[in-house]
């Protein structure tokens, strides 16, 4: 059993004492020495006047059982409150326990933001807290910006000596999987006080240690780290020479790397973030599929197609635009590849009010120095809103003297009105006109045949009150023959 095992062990023996016991027992007072082998803060803490050592035996054992998920500041504040605790006691003393037990199973933020809490209202109580709990507010701060929010001379004091050092002991403990953590807090640090070249050497050489020994490491803090010391990089050499190294690193000969794939990752974010960088980081445009869009849709309508560009491993799309309000190009996936990169975008066609055929261009931006832009032609033919079910009065084949009606359906994808309809043939062909309930309209023509056999047709029209649609024509056919 280890001193950490040994340990908690211990407190929960202590947990299990009755809670009106006044005097520490002799095995939480063990446990406690036990403890303060490893981190004396624990055991100052747990001996302030405001804290009742069994009290935070008891809470340690909450902190254990309790669901990550449903930690928070209100949670803590009413741990502190159940149990008698100063909850600035509480927070600072969980928070080094945290760091030899719980680092990577218990979420520190909501400790760590109760601290800052108090941190902010008198900086001077970070020179009086224990080295784990400055390391776990420096890694807070390191998340969420803390931009201008404390001293400069105490950050550079108080937080980056004991971060530093604290990224030493990582390596030689059990928790050397979460040694990003502390170097974004690291780098956070040297940043928070301009010093950007330490940032970048101090970096790199634990970059380059954690890769020769093959550190374990959790890639979604190493990626954040290394995003934050891009920053740096730049601010020392230039965003062009860091452009540089990322190239150098993506074109490394052979298999892509895990290392390569990263630098790919990190030049896109950065195209993205720097679009007036767009010289250094360029990429080549392979082709756009299809070449040329053509859709038919009708007045009111509105289709989607959907555009495919593709470029080299370093080709990125800033966006796309086009002149008409009624087209939208929306970028909808990005599939970075070992040779190359694919965007997929969604084009939105209308709605379009009037009927008639548009000609247009889709401009897609791009940091191919050669095309810069790539024009995309579309064709739209926007059809008359209006669509008649069947598209014709078919009245069948009759003898003389019988009549007969025959019926058509109007829709359209836009509100209208029927204001009339009539046949070319008014003394044949009689129409009526009937509102559903659906908004559409029923057509009804009524033919009272001719005495002459033979072929009758010709045309019904319909009037509406749409703008440029104002008729509707709808043919009509009949064959007549004589009566027996």
């Amino acid at each position: 059993m280890n001193a950490r095992t040994c340990c908690l062990s211990l407190l929960l023996v202590a947990i299990a004492l009755p809670a009106a016991a006044q005097d520490l027992s002799d095995d939480f007072e063990r446990a406690l020495s036990e403890l303060g082998k490893l981190s004396p803060g624990v055991v100052q803490r747990a001996k302030l006047t405001t804290i009742d050592s069994q009290a935070m035996a008891a809470v340690f054992q909450l902190l254990i059982a309790q669901p990550p998920a449903e930690l928070n500041e209100a949670t803590i504040r009413q741990w502190a409150k159940d149990h008698n605790i100063d909850e600035l006691d509480l927070a600072v003393a969980v928070l080094d326990w945290l760091a030899l037990e719980r680092f990577s199973t218990v979420e520190y933020r909501p400790f760590a933001a109760l601290l800052w809490e108090h941190v902010q209202e008198s900086e001077q109580i970070i020179a009086t807290l224990p080295a784990q709990a400055r390391v776990f507010l420096a890694m807070y701060l390191a998340t969420t910006g803390g931009e201008d929010a404390i001293d400069r001379q105490i950050v550079e004091q108080e937080l980056i000596p004991v971060v530093a050092e604290e990224l030493k002991r990582v390596f030689t403990t059990g928790a050397q999987k979460n040694w990003p953590r502390i170097l974004a807090a690291l780098i956070w640090g040297y940043q928070y006080v301009d010093d950007h070249a330490t940032a970048v050497k101090v970096s790199e050489d634990w970059l380059r240690w954690a890769e020769y020994w093959k550190i374990p490491t959790d890639e979604r803090h190493l990626s954040s780290a290394e995003e934050m010391l891009d920053d740096s990089i730049m601010a020392v050499y230039g965003v062009g020479e860091f452009v540089n190294r990322l190239v150098q690193t993506i074109h490394e000969p052979g298999p892509k790397s895990e290392k390569a794939k990263k630098a790919q990752q990190r030049f896109l974010a950065l195209a993205r973030a720097n679009p007036e960088a767009r010289e250094i980081m360029a990429g080549e445009f392979k082709r756009v599929w299809p070449e040329k869009v053509t859709v038919s849709l009708r007045a009111g309508e509105q289709v989607t197609r959907t555009l495919t560009v593709k470029g080299d491993d370093l080709f990125w799309v800033r966006g796309a635009d086009c002149e008409l309000p009624w087209v939208n190009a929306v970028l909808e996936k990005e599939t970075v590849g070992r040779r190359d990169n694919s965007y997929t975008m969604d084009l939105t066609i209308g709605p379009i009010e009037n009927a008639g055929t548009y000609q247009t261009t889709v401009v897609i931006q791009t940091n191919d120095p050669r095309n810069h832009t790539i024009r995309l032609p579309v064709s739209v033919e926007v059809l008359s809103p209006v669509t008649a079910r069947p598209d014709s009065f078919f009245f069948g084949f009759l003898k003389t003297g019988q009549d007969k009606s025959a019926t058509v359906t109007l829709t359209s994808t836009v509100p209208f009105e029927v204001t009339a309809a009539q046949a070319d043939k008014p003394e044949l062909i009689t129409v009526e006109v009937t509102k559903q309930e659906d908004n559409s309209y029923q057509i009804k023509a009524t033919l009272k045949t001719p005495d002459q056999p033979g072929t009758l047709e010709g045309n019904i029209e319909v009037q509406t009150d749409l703008p440029g649609q104002e008729t509707v024509t709808i043919p009509y056919f009949v064959q007549i023959s004589a009566a027996e």
